[in-house]
């Protein structure tokens, strides 16, 4: 494209219209050649060719000042200062610190690199996990699993008598990596149901349920514990060696016991007649049910939930031979990672 000085000189008539033309195609074209033009004037305007960069005249024409990159194959512009999306492959391999990631970056770089994981499954019932086929040698599989959690004891406290109910504990939590060389083509896999709630008529109403340990073949197990009546005791949580403990449910030894939150992955325990504990990963337990001492209504304590959390408590303070039932643990929870 022509370059032009924008200066008309004095010339016969063809002359003169070819050099308007001249003057004309260098304004439309951005000035555009490979090299700089020789006359510059404060504020013009070169396409530099060579570069495929738009550039401006400074104020004191002095310097071009670059005002961006143009890709002329994907008909892009990007600004000076503005930061170069990545490649793919630069998404991927996770080191580029000064290039942005668009969401479609993102998600190929999510997909390229969760091809690792081969197959995921959760288990919220008891099944059988199945190996999958063209793993590598060094294939991992990771497993996380939480026990089935207790329910809530249960009592009806009559006029004159004296007690309360503690509600049931959390089920734990287990994490394990273990080498999928150790396994065959296919693990048992045993989901804890939750303890079943129990019905009180009587002072001494019964505990309530331990809840059903959870399993992947041999390797990995733990389950839950049941509500308790016995004065000043909180039922105990499910204990993991190597994992997190649920929680223990409320003291028995206290109405409106409030259960303090778990923090990883135990579940929470029930309340006793009070509150429910809570968990950030496991499920939560379930709010303890105090009867009115005037109508004898009882709020049953169900609401723990999935995976682990423990059954509230029950205690109907009435007289005139009502009952009291206790909340059901929520059911444990396998998930199983094959990875490689």
């Amino acid at each position: 494209m022509p370059i032009h000085d924008y200066v008309i000189d004095n010339q016969s008539a063809p002359s003169l219209r070819a050099d308007l033309n001249n003057a004309l195609q260098a304004i439309v074209s951005q000035n555009s050649s490979a090299t700089a033009p020789t006359t510059t004037y404060a504020n013009m305007i070169w396409y530099d060719t060579a570069a495929n960069q738009l550039k401006k005249r400074n104020e004191a024409n002095s310097a071009w000042v670059t005002l961006g990159t143009i890709d002329e194959t994907l008909g892009t512009f990007t600004p000076t200062g503005q930061p170069i999306i990545a490649t793919q492959a630069e998404a991927e391999a996770g080191v580029e610190t000064t290039k942005m990631m668009t969401p479609q970056r993102t998600s190929q770089a999510i997909a390229a690199l969760g091809s690792a994981v081969k197959n995921y499954q959760v288990f919220t019932a008891s099944g059988t996990w199945t190996k999958p086929s063209g793993l590598s040698a060094d294939a991992l599989v990771y497993i996380e699993m939480w026990g089935g959690g207790g329910s809530g004891a249960a009592r009806v406290r009559g006029s004159g008598n004296s007690g309360y109910v503690s509600g049931g504990g959390g089920g734990g939590y287990v994490s394990a990596i273990l080498p999928a060389s150790l396994f065959g083509a296919t693990v048992a896999v045993v989901v804890g149901a939750g303890g079943a709630s129990v019905t009180a008529s009587t002072n001494t109403g019964p505990f309530g349920n331990t809840g059903g340990t959870s399993s992947f073949g041999p390797y990995v197990s733990l389950g839950g514990n049941g509500g308790t009546t016995a004065a000043g005791v909180s039922s105990t949580f499910a204990s993991t060696t190597h994992g997190f403990d649920g929680l223990e449910g409320g003291d028995a030894s206290t109405d409106g016991s409030l259960q303090s939150n778990a923090v990883y992955g135990g579940a929470g325990g029930g309340g006793s007649v009070g509150p429910r504990g809570t968990s950030r990963f496991g499920g939560n337990g379930g709010t303890g049910a105090n009867g009115n001492v005037l109508s004898g209504a009882v709020n049953a304590p169900n609401d723990a939930t999935a995976p682990g959390g423990g059954g509230g408590g029950a205690l109907n303070q009435s007289t005139g031979g009502l009952s009291a039932t206790s909340g059901p643990g929520a059911r444990g929870e396998v998930r199983v990672w094959t990875i490689g």
